[in-house]
């Protein structure tokens, strides 16, 4: 009979024991929102022009991530050009890696507002082997 206590006592145990376990939360199909918040950053400051063109700057990494330091002078030549030009230059960035790759994709209705830009851009960070510049403004992957 003790043996039998010795094997019934911890099986009633294990019993109760899963019946007083909660089931688990399923999962939620909606964005949290901090997701919701970085898209809402990144989306362009004006509508795409229906004239004119842009062109994208690609952050890209060989295993080492991005150059930080080269998007930080992109973002202050985008400044500058703004404020010197007053141009209307729009800005997408869309993020597509794991080490923090991007594009960024600069439009204008106005074509020499953006060969301007283009030109201070190139002369900033052209030479960059992380830094890919493309003809277009789409930022899609």
């Amino acid at each position: 009979m003790i043996i039998k206590n010795y094997i019934l006592l911890p099986t009633i145990a294990l019993c109760c024991c899963n019946c007083a376990v909660s089931p688990k939360p399923k999962p939620s199909t909606e964005a949290s929102p901090a997701i919701e918040i970085e898209k809402e950053i990144e989306k362009p400051e004006q509508d795409a022009p229906e004239k004119g063109g842009g062109f994208t700057v690609a952050f890209i990494s060989f295993g080492t991530g991005t150059d930080g330091a080269a998007y930080a002078a992109l973002d202050k030549v985008i400044v500058d050009f703004r404020r010197e030009s007053k141009c209307i230059i729009n800005k997408e960035v869309m993020r597509w890696g794991r080490e923090g790759e991007r594009d960024v994709c600069l439009s204008s209705a106005d074509e020499s507002c953006l060969n301007e830009l283009k030109k201070r851009v190139v002369k900033e960070i052209g030479t960059n082997k992380r830094v890919q510049l493309k003809a277009g403004a789409t930022c899609k992957r």
